[in-house]
Order: structure tokens, then C-alpha cells, then sequence
């Protein structure tokens, strides 16, 4: 079985980063211009690290700020739980033109009876759109002058 690669906090990057170089957080901290209090909730996994941060701590270390932004998008990541397989399912099948979209409110998917693209129907397959009962009889809104009405 293969074993995911090791995520680890990027505050633990960065205190061996600060160990390395003989700082600490409070000199971290005063090179950033930032509080103690923010550079040590970095450090010990509390806050996350913003594109601001990361493009302040790349200054600090000599590095891009897209090295911190992905080791804390990649621990954010292995955080999360893995998605619900119907969504890859779903996905497929309307890939696969087995699905169309229902409308509505509660939206959602149906199975398309027939085969082929929706595109192929013709017109008199699919009447959406068009007025059915009462919506039929009414007729466009009328003028504020004569009454009559707007087309």
C-alpha cells in the first residue's frame, strides 16, 4: 500500500527555519512588523498563513511566498475529509450525456430517457418555455396611458 506523503504544519517549517538560523519568534516577529502574538499563533498551527504572510515570510527567508502558500494549502487539505463518491458519479454521468439538470427550486439531477445530445432535440420535443393555462390567456403588461397593451 502506498503511504501518502508526511503534511506537516508549516509552523513547524518555520521554527526549524527560525532554529537554523538562530532567531526566535520575537525577532521573526520584528523583522515581519507584526505582533509577537501573530507570528507565534503561525507557529504553533492556530492561524493560518494569508497570501500577506506568505509573501512577508518569503521576504524574511529568501524564499517565494508560493513555498508557504502551499504548505499551508497542502496541511489545510489533509485536514479535510475525501468527497462523497456520488458527486464523481454524478459528475461522470452528466459527462457521459445520461443526465440532464432538472430545473427549480430544489434543482438536482434526472435520468434523460432517449439517447443523444440535448442539443439534437428538436424544437416540438422540448416546449420549454412556452405559456401552458392561465399563463397562456395573459397578455403583456398594458401602458400607463391608454390601456393598451405593450409589445
Amino acid at each position: 500500500m502506498i503511504r501518502p506523503a508526511q503534511v506537516f504544519p508549516p509552523g513547524e517549517y518555520i521554527r526549524e527555519e527560525l532554529e537554523a538560523r538562530g532567531w526566535t519568534q520575537s525577532k521573526l516577529a520584528e523583522i515581519l512588523g507584526r505582533p509577537f502574538q501573530t507570528v507565534n499563533a503561525i507557529v504553533n498551527g492556530k492561524k493560518e498563513i494569508t497570501p500577506q504572510t506568505a509573501v512577508e515570510l518569503g521576504a524574511a527567508f529568501g524564499t517565494s511566498p508560493e513555498f508557504f502558500i502551499n504548505l499551508e494549502m497542502a496541511y489545510r487539505l489533509s485536514l479535510v475529509k475525501p468527497p462523497e463518491p456520488a458527486i464523481a458519479e454524478r459528475a461522470e454521468a452528466l459527462t457521459a450525456g445520461r443526465m440532464v439538470e432538472r430545473s427549480g427550486r430544489q434543482g438536482g439531477f434526472v435520468q434523460r430517457s432517449g439517447g443523444g445530445s440535448l442539443l439534437d432535440k428538436s424544437s416540438s420535443d422540448a416546449q420549454v418555455g412556452r405559456p401552458v393555462g392561465r399563463q397562456a390567456a395573459v397578455k403583456g403588461p398594458k401602458s400607463r396611458r391608454g390601456g393598451k397593451e405593450i409589445r
